[in-house]
């Protein structure tokens, strides 16, 4: 009774649904909490979230200054950037403490110190496309972020990395850019002005293109690297990204080896995507902020249309059940594009112990399961993307997504991930359910891997906690995490350390990534901060 409450109760009314399950009993499994436990009601009204997250904020943000600092000579610190603050920057906004918001955009203007200005880029496979890396003369100077050390001589790009980091540029101008001018902080007004120009050359570069001396649209995409190609014409490389969208929908990707992977939707491309609607987005709510030209406006616009009706073909509808047993709907997305990949090549093994599956290697009678999911990390990227998405999508008439979609991942986290236990709850490895061994040595290491569950921590960083629009039984979800958190019997700590605290095997042991039950070091202190500021929406 009282689970079928809560599941039907609208996120709007839960003050009446916490007064209604006080009075509930029920024997459900799924149900079995108490009302002395932690409520998401009460964390976020009596400013609970507020205090935490401000005693996390002043514990992390000196090691947040060093890794935007950092970014010249590594931009690995701008993926960073990304994934450690891109819940608490909207958490700044929503909550209106603008003190935060300015703190952040502040630490976020200081990785300009690290751009660098040049003439010349560093392609992969382009415009020879059997050599790695070719240093080729642009037209005009660009501003970007470079790797260090040089690769060969050669300082590059890592596309993956400031595509992340855009992605968060663009989320905050969307977000400066809902407040009326008059109201926003200097620091706001200073983000906009110098982050303007980065933003508009990177995505113009990534998705139109820039000009050489033999070209005049060249992009830094390929999939030569994955042993894939593009048929259609002698440009196998150097693609812009609206062209490889077109050559992805056009299933042109392929190899007869690594079909699926070739035509494969990457985050960095899921980034770049959400980018430019964040950019549109912004243009739409203040048209004095970037000033795009009508023309670059519609070539945008034109691209995506075109991407969205990529991932809208990417997604697949299928059946599950609710707590209740109820039928509904979920999502799975780009099914079995990984399955040719080191990283899912033991997908199919569901044993916990690395020794007694691999001994010193992986077996082969744990081959890869078909159709494989996203992993629950990586599958985060769609919390902050179809988010950005979503709100442009009215405006411009987007093909994907709409509420229905986001309902079904939604539903998928709640269903399909989650392993239905409130008081000890876990996660499966995959989007879909699945619950097997991924990235078994990965990049050599031997005894490396992450085995079932050991996924679990990213259900307390990923952001899904935002999805509670979506599908309420997501905050049922969250408080169970938030009350594991704060449980200090010997059960519920061997459960955290188990399964929270050791999160995959090195050389044939579980390593302890964080203290979840102890004094939080940094490493737990950064994971906290993206997990409570999502709790509250």
């Amino acid at each position: 009774m009282r689970q079928r409450i809560a599941v039907r109760c609208q996120y709007l009314q839960r003050l009446m649904c916490v007064l209604l399950m006080s009075v509930s009993m029920s024997n459900n499994t799924i149900a079995q909490t108490n009302t002395s436990k932690p409520n998401l009601l009460s964390f976020c009204s009596l400013h609970r979230q507020e205090r935490v997250v401000s005693d996390l904020w002043h514990e992390t943000g000196e090691a947040l200054a060093d890794i935007a600092s950092n970014a010249a000579q590594d931009p690995k610190s701008l993926y960073n950037l990304q994934t450690y603050t891109n819940n608490l920057l909207l958490y700044s906004f929503e909550s209106q403490n603008f003190e935060l918001s300015d703190s952040l955009l502040n630490l976020y203007l200081t990785t300009l110190k690290s751009i660098v200005r040049t003439n010349e880029y560093a392609f992969q496979y382009f415009p020879q496309p059997n050599v790695r890396r070719t240093r080729v003369e642009l037209s005009s100077e660009i501003g970007l972020w470079l790797q260090t050390p040089a690769t060969n001589g050669l300082r590059h790009e890592d596309v993956l990395s400031s595509s992340q980091f855009i992605f968060l540029i663009s989320n905050a101008f969307q977000l400066i850019s809902e407040i009326v001018p008059d109201n926003r902080t200097r620091a706001m007004q200073e983000f906009l002005t110098k982050f303007t120009p980065v933003l508009k050359s990177h995505l113009r570069r990534w998705v139109l293109g820039s000009s050489t001396k033999e070209f005049n649209s060249v992009g830094p995409f390929q999939r030569r690297a994955w042993g894939c190609k593009h048929p259609s014409g002698s440009k196998q490389s150097g693609l812009t990204h609206i062209e490889l969208i077109d050559a992805i929908t056009a299933n042109e990707m392929n190899t007869t080896a690594v079909k699926t992977l070739c035509n494969a939707t990457t985050d960095t491309d899921l980034w770049v995507i959400a980018a430019v609607a964040n950019l549109l987005y912004t243009q739409h709510s203040d048209e004095n902020v970037l000033m795009l030209d009508h023309e670059i406006r519609d070539s945008y616009k034109d691209y995506l249309q075109k991407s969205g009706e990529l991932l809208k073909s990417k997604t697949a509808i299928s059946a599950t059940k609710d707590f209740s047993g109820d039928v509904r709907d979920w999502v799975n997305f780009d099914a079995g594009s990984w399955d040719s990949t080191d990283s899912y090549s033991n997908t199919g093994c569901t044993n916990e112990n690395f020794e007694t599956v691999f001994e010193t290697k992986a077996d082969s009678s744990c081959a890869t399961t078909n159709d494989s999911a996203w992993d629950i990390g990586h599958a985060s990227r769609f919390v902050h993307v179809f988010d950005s998405l979503m709100k442009t999508a009215d405006t411009f008439d987007l093909p994907f997504p709409d509420d229905g979609i986001l309902r079904g991942f939604s539903n998928a986290f709640a269903y399909r991930v989650f392993n239905g236990d409130l008081e000890k709850p876990l996660f499966n490895n995959f989007m879909d359910g699945s619950n097997g061994w991924y990235r078994v040595g990965y990049s050599g290491q031997k005894g490396f891997g992450i085995g079932p569950f050991n996924l679990s921590s990213l259900a307390l960083t990923g952001g899904y906690a935002r999805w509670t629009i979506y599908n309420p039984d997501i905050e049922l979800i969250y408080e169970s995490l938030l009350a594991m958190l704060e449980n200090k019997s010997s059960a519920s700590a061997d459960h955290v350390d188990k399964y929270y605290n050791h999160t995959h095997w090195r050389n044939f042991r579980k390593f302890k990534q964080y203290d979840f039950l102890g004094d939080t070091d940094l490493a737990t202190n950064l994971a906290l901060m993206q997990f409570y500021p999502a709790l509250c929406r």
